[in-house]
């Protein structure tokens, strides 16, 4: 019985865990969504204020252009920030890789 509570609460610590690791997942994954999808619906009421109305849309994000544009830059740019940083965790990852490399001759 002894071995069964302890790998119960083994299995429990790993379940909590996992749970915690896709909570931080989900709500990281909700803001970068938020962000994308508040920046695109500017941005396509910013080129409906542009153009001739050949890219209107049936809501009213922000009343005045400026913001349009604001959230737009701001948008982007953290967008832009996000992918840099994305590729050079890759770019370091992958020059860890290469110099923990053991090579047989």
């Amino acid at each position: 019985m002894r071995n069964f509570i302890g790998s119960f609460l083994i299995v429990f610590a790993a379940f909590i865990s996992f749970l915690r690791n896709m909570l931080f997942f989900a709500l990281t994954l909700g803001f970068v969504m938020g962000i994308l999808m508040i920046t695109i619906l500017s941005f396509f009421e910013l080129l409906g204020h542009i153009s001739s109305g050949v890219y209107l849309t049936p809501f009213v994000l922000f009343e005045k252009p400026i913001w349009d544009v604001v959230v737009v830059v701001i948008g982007g740019a953290t967008m832009w920030l996000g992918v840099t940083k994305l590729f050079e965790g890759d770019k370091k990852a992958r020059s860890n890789k290469t110099k923990n490399k053991e090579y047989l001759f």
